[in-house]
């Protein structure tokens, strides 16, 4: 029995998520939050990467 990376299962439980909350309707709180904006300004340097930029980053390694 092989063991797999913990990226590709962090990778996998992250798309299973995104899946589940995408099924969700239009009104529902969580989905309501996957849009939203934040206000004001933010820290010098890079910004941190959202949940969002994961799931496309996801999505895109594992060519959906």
């Amino acid at each position: 029995m092989a063991l797999e990376p913990v990226s590709l299962v962090n990778n996998r439980g992250r798309l299973r998520w995104f899946e589940h909350a995408d099924c969700k309707d239009d009104g529902d709180w969580i989905k309501q939050c996957m849009s939203m904006e934040t206000e004001g300004t933010r820290r010098m340097g890079q910004p941190r990467k959202t949940s969002w930029e994961c799931v496309k980053d996801d999505m895109k390694s594992s060519r959906l």
